[in-house]
């Protein structure tokens, strides 16, 4: 579950890097800022990375971080199209999180069983 919504996010990002490029390339707008889209770009890349890590928590903050950094750069335009995967990769993050291993029993050893 916790690498679907990775997937997910990579995914999503992908496909938002073709859509913002698809469309600033018609002939009314001036282009695509690159650096906007490989913005993006390195935010999926962090993000794919995690899928073969053994401690994904911390690179799915900094992709959740770097998409929140694109949503604002581009909220007057396409920007909130990018919300689903700053979303999908905090809750990937969150999800990750080590869980603390139980205490043992006053007078035992860790490990030992009762």
């Amino acid at each position: 579950m916790k690498r679907s919504l990775t997937v997910v996010a990579c995914v999503w990002g992908v496909l938002f890097v073709a859509l913002y490029v698809a469309l600033s390339r018609r002939p009314e707008n001036a282009g695509p800022a690159w650096w906007y889209a490989g913005l993006v770009v390195v935010a999926v890349l962090v993000a794919a990375s995690t899928l073969t890590g053994a401690r994904p928590r911390v690179p799915l903050a900094i992709a959740t971080g770097l998409f929140g950094i694109a949503i604002v750069l581009g909220l007057l335009s396409i920007g909130l199209l990018l919300v689903p995967a700053a979303v999908l990769t905090g809750v990937g993050a969150v999800r990750n999180t080590p869980t603390p291993a139980p205490a043992a029993a006053p007078g035992t050893a860790p490990g030992e069983n009762t």
